[in-house]
């Protein structure tokens, strides 16, 4: 499939076992074969994973559905290796002069499709400090919740704790490319909020390397185990 021009609106739709968990438009900052590199403006608008009353969670055992949510950061910038189980966001504050530091998203690799790109999240998230001092690994009483629930097999889980470790490495270490100076970066004034473009639920689920393939597109609404 083709590559995104810098300025164009993907939609990243995470998705498992046929059911949509979390669809967010993004901007594309870079779209090369070592590198994909995303964008999300504050006030971005997107489908959250919500729990059966309809509220925003961040629980796999309480998803039943989607629930409209808005980013409500000053920015965040994805930045994602080719090939790679994660994706390190870069973010800030009230503004560009406030760096709050790098975020490790364990994620699937993403997969090209005709809207954008599919993932899943994969629960597991390493927060690090503006001066990569402090590193505090997140939610992995999620993790083993969700293991023991069997969501994430044995091998999935070690993939996870793996790629959590090397994007940590990499990040912590200033290897590429997290050797250049991210935190420095601004956004095309011209760029606008992205919205979610009308058919992205149409175009055909990508096979997850941990699930199987869903035979069709799933619903908007659709969120399960």
């Amino acid at each position: 499939m083709r590559r995104w021009p810098p300025g164009a609106t993907v939609v990243v739709r995470q998705h498992r076992g046929g059911r949509f968990r979390a669809v967010t438009p993004m901007v594309v900052v870079e779209d090369r074969p070592d590198r994909t590199v995303l964008y999300v403006p504050a006030g971005t608008r997107f489908l959250a994973p919500a729990d059966a009353a309809g509220r925003v969670t961040r629980s796999i055992r309480d998803e039943v559905g989607l629930a409209p949510d808005r980013w409500r950061d000053r920015a965040a910038l994805h930045v994602v290796p080719a090939g790679a189980g994660f994706s390190v966001m870069l973010r800030w504050g009230r503004s560009f002069d406030d760096f709050r530091g790098w975020y490790v998203n364990v994620q699937e690799p993403l997969r090209r499709t005709a809207v954008g790109f599919d993932s899943m999240d994969q629960t597991l998230d390493v927060v690090i400090g503006p001066d990569r001092r402090r590193v505090e690994v997140k939610d992995d009483d999620e993790l083993r919740r969700a293991a023991s629930d069997g969501f994430f097999g044995p091998e999935e889980v070690a993939a996870i704790r793996d790629a959590a470790r090397t994007a940590t490495a990499m990040v912590l270490e200033g290897a590429p490319p997290f050797d250049e100076p991210w935190h420095r970066w601004r956004p095309d004034p011209a760029w606008t909020v992205p919205e979610l473009p009308a058919g992205w639920e149409a175009e055909p689920l990508t096979p997850s390397p941990w699930a199987p393939a869903a035979g069709a597109a799933a619903r908007p609404g659709q969120v399960g185990r």
